[in-house]
């Protein structure tokens, strides 16, 4: 231990000689100007510079420019890419290698940046005048400049004392000193002087003030008629709003009412006839407030336009509420069916199809079927799992041109009177060999069709229908193939019912019964077998007036088979081994297509 001590405190103090003996020898060149591109390469000693660790930094108190691009030529050797700014001060700069992760070795003032002899400067902009809700192409002059130089963004921006200024959506670049752009003014710019603010690597930010003057739109876009102005709460209507100076366009514009502190009415399709003209399909509800509207067209994503108290949304008459709902007292597990009572409603199929909903705070249960009895009646179908939480719901109806319509608490959620189960099985037993649709009825429970899987078990071993259907909310059936081959006894009934159910287990509620067809032949008995008893070679031969293959099985008193072989066509007996099989009792079971026969023996 004290050698592995004495070892690592060496190799730390070495380490310290070592880094406190690494220098930069050379900077080359020492020194640059503003507004110029330099490589410049520092050397060190006994320095050990990795590629992608090691980086370049010239520093001056508080400014520090980086090297774009940094490329180690040698373990004491590395090269840094630079871009100077106008921007950047002159004067003296510390050249530093630096280490991303434990710092590096610097050169005190071993590099000078001098000020450029003709520094870059904005000359003038043109047009110098625009109007609001224009697209304006503007050249853009400096001296000096380097615009055009390789990899160099130039970022422009107009700007006002007053509000947020204003960026071009295309920038072309002409040569050095020469810049068109094409700007967007939209109608949310405020007229006044704008001053220019441009900026790129090699220029630094260049300003010139008051080079723009924004006017007023000299032609405004405006909603000169709406028609019709006026509508009423539960009623369709199409509005044509006709514009001036306007550029509708189909998929761009969209119109829509607004009142100061509600939702804005939003129309349920909008057609752009033309330029100037666009036409929306409103349903008006009784949920909407009744008073003056603003009337707004949005012309794109940067202008609209608007006519204030364009639009009077009057008094349908008395206003729709909900009366009653029966039954108000339901119970987990089950699924019910409520009759809803309306007054003053307009519930209909096809033009106003209410939808329903139960809350219970966060809890929203949504029907599962609706039927439109009459204009203020209505039939809907819940399901209750045992996952809504017991209380009081209340009752929504939402209908097109009826509005919300809301009756609090009006349904109490209680807990099942008794525990879920099934209750009948039907057939509950069947052959080995039968195949065999079984009903599974539940108590308490709702089957649901893609949710609900019933299935039977037997220890490990679990048997799935073949094909499964719902008959109805608390019936589940299942077509079910029982292979010769399964072990006969009692199996569970199961029913997994997923989220918000629970699974459903009847032990011992089916039993799958031994093949019974002992002594049972087809019309014709087609084969012979002999010695019966038999002790070690039992024979079965081919009776004179059969022909073709049969298949020939042995199953043990449980049903298992234990034997299995073919008589093939042209062969008239056929010899099986049983002395391997214990002694007992064995059923012998020929087919052929759909002809069978079955006979009992016994292995002495």
């Amino acid at each position: 231990m004290k050698n592995t001590i004495a070892f690592l405190f060496a190799f730390l103090v070495t380490s310290s000689i070592f880094m406190q003996a690494q220098t930069i020898v050379s900077v080359n060149p020492d020194s640059g100007t503003q507004c110029e591109r330099l490589t410049i390469t520092v050397t060190g000693e006994n320095t050990n510079f990795w590629q992608s660790t090691n980086f370049v930094v010239l520093k001056q108190d508080g400014h520090e420019i980086r090297a774009l691009n940094n490329t180690v030529l040698h373990p004491d050797t590395i090269e840094g890419e630079f871009i100077f700014s106008y921007d950047d001060p002159t004067g003296v700069y510390d050249v530093i290698v630096d280490h991303w992760l434990w710092g590096g070795v610097a050169d005190s003032g071993a590099f000078y940046l001098s000020p450029v002899v003709n520094p870059p400067f904005l000359v003038q902009t043109s047009p110098g005048i625009a109007h609001i809700g224009d697209t304006v192409t503007m050249e853009i002059i400096g001296e000096n400049t380097h615009f055009d130089d390789d990899d160099i963004s130039n970022n422009i921006y107009f700007k006002s004392e007053i509000q947020n200024g204003f960026s071009p959506f295309s920038t072309i670049v002409i040569n050095s000193s020469r810049i068109q752009c094409q700007c967007y003014i939209n109608v949310y710019q405020t007229p006044g002087q704008y001053g220019l603010q441009l900026h790129n690597e090699l220029d630094g930010s260049l300003f010139l003030e008051n080079t723009l003057t924004l006017l007023p739109d000299s032609n405004p876009s405006e909603i000169v008629s709406v028609v019709p102005d006026k509508g009423y709460q539960g009623a369709e209507l199409s509005i044509v709003v006709t514009g001036r100076n306007t550029l509708f366009q189909q998929g761009t514009s969209t119109m829509f009412l607004s009142m100061f502190g509600y939702a804005p009415i939003q129309p349920d399709n909008q057609t752009v006839l033309n330029d100037t003209v666009i036409q929306g399909d409103f349903t008006f509800n009784y949920s909407q407030s009744m008073g003056l509207y603003d009337v707004v067209v949005i012309e794109n994503y940067l202008s609209y336009i608007t006519k204030e108290d364009g639009f009077q949304l009057l008094s349908g008459g008395n206003a729709p509420y909900l009366h009653s709902i029966d039954p108000q007292n339901v119970n987990q597990g089950t699924a019910v069916k409520f009759l809803i009572k309306a007054v003053n409603s307009h519930f209909e199929p096809l033009g106003n199809m209410p939808a329903i909903t139960l809350i219970n705070g966060y809890e929203e249960l949504y029907c599962h079927y609706i039927s439109v009895i009459d204009t203020v009646t209505l039939e809907a179908n819940f399901v209750f799992s045992y996952a809504n939480p017991l209380g009081l719901y209340d009752l929504v109806v939402t209908a097109p041109l009826d509005g919300t319509l809301r009756m609090e608490n009006s349904v109490e959620l209680h807990e099942s009177s008794s525990t879920p189960a099934i209750v009948l099985v039907n057939p509950d037993s069947a052959m080995q060999g039968q195949t065999l649709s079984i009903s599974v009825t539940g108590r308490d429970i709702v089957f649901m069709q893609g949710t609900s899987q019933l299935y039977l078990s037997q220890g490990n071993m679990t048997i799935n229908p073949t094909t499964q259907s719902i008959v109805n909310d608390t019936v589940i059936s299942g077509e079910f193939n029982f292979l010769t081959t399964l072990p006969q006894g009692y199996y569970n009934v199961n029913v997994d019912n997923g989220y918000a159910w629970p699974s459903l287990v009847l032990t011992d509620g089916f039993d799958l019964k031994l093949f019974d067809f002992v002594d049972e032949k087809d019309i014709v008995a087609f084969l012979t077998f002999y010695p019966n008893p038999v002790k070690e070679t039992l024979y079965v031969k081919r009776n004179y007036n059969t022909s073709g293959e049969f298949m020939i099985r042995v199953f043990d008193v449980q049903g298992r088979l234990v034997l299995s072989e073919t008589l093939p066509s042209g062969m008239s007996t056929k010899k099986l081994e049983v002395i391997t099989l214990k002694k007992g009792t064995y059923l012998l079971h020929v087919s052929q297509g759909l002809s069978y026969q079955t006979e009992q023996f016994v292995i002495q």
